[in-house]
Formats: structure tokens, C-alpha cells, sequence
């Protein structure tokens, strides 16, 4: 009864309710051959990843405006790595929502080439993959540009010439190559377009994972993580605004693995120390929901909301340069729930801590 239908932040607009402007009324579907196109290939898009690669799916996709592959994004289900890729993989995509498999969170540690199925790789790769959203997944939607893109198969094509290995790439994320200085600094500074993101049921064994991936996406204003992060999401709420980066070469602990990227995880200061907050990462960021996570209790929220006032020298959240102006905790906690007045009286109401997105009434 707290989640809310997926897709719902895609056209949020808080303060369009605050101003007092009318919901538009809910759009007729088109029956339009594209709209009806739409709601089949959702059903069946992980077959069709499977059958004709990921890449090529991805291709075909990337000539749909941006409203469409949106569409396409809120009715998929079970949404795994290659299905985020196929969706996520293009520049003009701002608005996502990626629903991955409600039992993943018994799963998070899954990643690409790990055994899943007691040495059976078979039965590992017959689904076209990893069979959830991992961090990995994440990072692969970040779009690369055409010169790093064309740089990195160029220098792998010499090494396999050297090594007289004569074949023809299909996709240089699956190609293991060491970048040089110019090429690692091409990559380092992509980034994701994307404004709103809604993530369910996606979980990571490292919080760095996901922190990583959201520095790549500064322009996000909205950011749903629904019944989300259930083992690092108090870490990820507060993390600890360290840049440094220790590298992990060596250590399957820190779990992410990028043709770009060594495996890495960020400094992050334990719940409760520190004045570092998921703000800190996402500068623009107007509205959280993190409905549905078990994970949030008073305590943390109270901390969290301590923290961005503390963080601006300021008493009051509302005077405070956050630019966040609403908090969803519905389903989290039921003391929380209770709480939120007393929360609100410490922010002044900016953010506003809620159950339930407020909407102006008809």
C-alpha cells in the first residue's frame, strides 16, 4: 500500500504541487501501432536480448525518442544487466525505471563470471547473462564516447595482432583490456544524462558500487530506490564524502569489474560518524523515495536530516543550500511513519518527509 506504481517519479513534479497546479489527467494510451509495439516488446525483451544480443538490441532501440524507451523501461519486469543496457545505453535517455527481480536481494552477490550453478556454465550463460541488476549493469549504461569507444578496439586489434589472433569483436565491453592514461581519462570523464531513475528491488554488496555510479549522473533531480539497497543502504545514505579511492586490485569483496575500471570502492565513514551524505554525491537531487526500505529506522533519518543541516552551518534545513525538497519513507518503519512530523518541524518542512508523495486534490 506504500510503494507506489512504477513509473509514478518519471512525471512527478513536487513543486508544481506546492504551487497548487492541477494534475493533468491521466493520458489515453495511443492505439498506435508504436504504443501497442511497446507493451509486447516489454513482455518479451529479455528474450529478444538473448536471442539477438544485447548490442543489436540496443542499436535498434537507440533510433526510439526518448518518451518511448521510457515507456518501455516502467513496464519491464525482472529488468537484468543486459536489459538495463539495452535500455539505458543511449545519450538522449534521461528518464528510467528498472524493476529488477524480486528475489535478487537473495542474490546481490551475483556478479558476471561468478558460478552460480555449481560449475555448470552452461546453465550460468543459457539466460544471456547475469540474471539480475547488479552495479555492474549500472555502470554499463553510461554512454562512452565514439574516440574512446573506437581507441580501446583499436589498441586491443594490435595486441591481437601480435598475439596472431585474427577475429572480429562484437561488443569491446566484453573485451579485457588495460587502458592507457589518455584512454582511462576519456573514460573518466563520461557521463550518464540521465534526470529521473527509479530502481526496485536492486541491491549491491558494496555501497562504493553504487555511489561510484551515481557520481557519473550529475544532473539526477529525482531518485526512487523502492525496496532497495537492503544490506548497504544506511552506508549509502550517509556516506561519508571521501574522494579517496582505494584500489582493490585483486580483492572480489569490492565485486564491480568494468572494461574501463579496476575494481575499486570508495572511503565511506560508518552510519552514525561524519557529516557526509548521498547530497554530497548528488548535488541536484530534488526528490528521494525510499519507500519500502526496511533498512530505514528513525534514527538513521533523524541522522540523515541532522547532517544536511549540519553539513550548510545552518540550524534549519530550510535555510540550508540543499537543493533536496522531499523524502518518501513510507513502508520503512512504523515508528518512522509516526515520526514524521517531528521530522518535518526540524527541517521546516525542506525537505518534507512523508508516506506518501503529496498531489493536489481535484
Amino acid at each position: 500500500q506504500t510503494l507506489h506504481d512504477i513509473g509514478w517519479l518519471l512525471s512527478y513534479s513536487y513543486r508544481e504541487v506546492c504551487a497548487g497546479v492541477m494534475p493533468a489527467p491521466p493520458p489515453q494510451p495511443p492505439h498506435t501501432l508504436e504504443h501497442l509495439s511497446v507493451l509486447a516488446l516489454a513482455m518479451v525483451l529479455g528474450e529478444y536480448v538473448s536471442a539477438c544480443g544485447r548490442d543489436y538490441v540496443r542499436d535498434r532501440l537507440g533510433d526510439l525518442p526518448c518518451g518511448v524507451i521510457s515507456s518501455l523501461s516502467v513496464r519491464c519486469r525482472d529488468v537484468t544487466d543486459d536489459v538495463a543496457f539495452v535500455l539505458g545505453r543511449h545519450g538522449h535517455v534521461d528518464c528510467l525505471a528498472l524493476c529488477a527481480s524480486s528475489t535478487s536481494s537473495s542474490q546481490y552477490c551475483i556478479y558476471p563470471g561468478e558460478d552460480i550453478s555449481g560449475g555448470d556454465d552452461d546453465a550460468q550463460n543459457q539466460g544471456g547473462g547475469n540474471r539480475n541488476l547488479t552495479a555492474y549493469g549500472l555502470w554499463n549504461m553510461i554512454p562512452v564516447s565514439e574516440d574512446c569507444h573506437n581507441r580501446s578496439i583499436h589498441n586491443n586489434v594490435i595486441r591481437s595482432s601480435k598475439a596472431s589472433q585474427e577475429y572480429i569483436m562484437e561488443s569491446w565491453e566484453d573485451v579485457d583490456i588495460t587502458l592507457g592514461d589518455h584512454e582511462l581519462e576519456d573514460y573518466q570523464h563520461q557521463r550518464c544524462n540521465l534526470q529521473r531513475l527509479e530502481l526496485r528491488n536492486f541491491h549491491v554488496r558494496s555501497a562504493g558500487e553504487f555511489i561510484h555510479f551515481l557520481a557519473k549522473c550529475p544532473k539526477l533531480t529525482h531518485l526512487s530506490l523502492a525496496q532497495s539497497l537492503i544490506f548497504t543502504g544506511p552506508r549509502v545514505l550517509l556516506w561519508g564524502g571521501s574522494h579517496n579511492v582505494i584500489d582493490k586490485d585483486g580483492d572480489n569483496d569490492c565485486g564491480i569489474q568494468d572494461a574501463a575500471v579496476k575494481e575499486c570502492d570508495l572511503v565511506l565513514s560508518q552510519p552514525g560518524t561524519g557529516t557526509g551524505t548521498l547530497l554530497d554525491v548528488l548535488h541536484s537531487l530534488q526528490v528521494l523515495d525510499l519507500s519500502g526500505c526496511t533498512w530505514l529506522d528513525y534514527d538513521l533519518m533523524r541522522t540523515f536530516v541532522e547532517r544536511i543541516c549540519r553539513t550548510h552551518n545552518s540550524t534549519s534545513c530550510a535555510y540550508s543550500k540543499s537543493s533536496l525538497e522531499l523524502v518518501c519513507v513510507g513502508g520503512c518503519c512504523k515508528y518512522l511513519s509516526e515520526q514524521c512530523e517531528t521530522l518535518n518541524e526540524m527541517t521546516e518542512g525542506k525537505p518534507f518527509v512523508c508516506v506518501k508523495p503529496p498531489k493536489v486534490s481535484r
